[in-house]
């Protein structure tokens, strides 16, 4: 019996059906996560009673604890690091974009009160009078 050889045709296709898959699990892993993070700083904020603020244009200092024990706490707004004199600038800047500006202090449960007295102080030194502390509401028990 004889047998006959075909010769084979190279492949110019390539399949990428596994990388479509891969990359729409991923897209999908990030539209669902994406949302639940207000911001890439995580916070764990102090609970009490108290009112929303409403207000045209609300800019947020964020305070986080210094990365070495004994060092500065680190102040961020949008996701970018800022010094004391820096954040006030910022502030300056935006006030003039923004003449009714708001502030609202976020910061950690364990911020140490210094920190948050020389970021308010920023803030005021800036010609905000309108600031507000974030807090999460309490969780108190239903009657």
């Amino acid at each position: 019996m004889r047998r006959h050889h075909q010769q084979l045709q190279p492949m110019t296709e390539m399949n990428v059906t596994n990388l479509l898959d891969t990359a729409f699990i991923l897209l999908m892993a990030f539209m669902i996560v994406a949302p639940a993070m207000k911001h890439g700083l995580e916070l764990e904020l102090p609970e009490v009673t108290a009112s929303n603020i409403d207000s045209k244009k609300t800019l947020t200092v964020v305070i986080l604890l210094p990365a070495l024990e004994g060092g500065e706490s680190r102040y961020y707004i949008e996701d970018r690091r800022l010094t004391l004199d820096e954040l006030q600038g910022e502030i300056r800047r935006q006030k003039r974009v923004y003449p009714d500006l708001d502030v609202m202090i976020e910061g950690d449960a364990d911020v140490p009160y210094g920190s948050f007295a020389k970021a308010l102080g920023a803030v005021q030194k800036a010609g905000i009078s309108n600031i507000g502390l974030m807090t999460e509401p309490e969780n108190t028990p239903e009657k």
